[in-house]
């Protein structure tokens, strides 16, 4: 969801901060996260890096970064391809 969301906002030129839901391992949550396009697709580079809201980090993910309302987190390897 969160990458046809950064395509449609790139494809109108929107340069505010994009809405985003949290990419925990819960299915349904939609939680609101707001980060500028550039960190989203900063952290989306790399297939094992996920933004989710702080209270929301599952055990097999690690904190590499810390926002007001958001982490930037990884997945253990063994977790990795489950998520992706």
């Amino acid at each position: 969801m969160n990458e046809e969301i950064r395509r449609l906002a790139e494809s109108y030129a929107v340069v505010d901060d994009l809405d985003l839901v949290c990419e925990c391992e819960t299915a349904d949550c939609f939680a609101p996260i707001s980060v500028a396009p550039s960190m989203y697709e900063a952290v989306r580079a790399s297939g094992g890096r996920f933004l989710v809201k702080r209270d929301h980090v599952g055990e097999d993910e690690r904190i590499l970064e810390e926002a007001a309302h958001y982490v930037v987190v990884e997945k253990i390897a063994a977790r990795l391809e489950q998520a992706v």
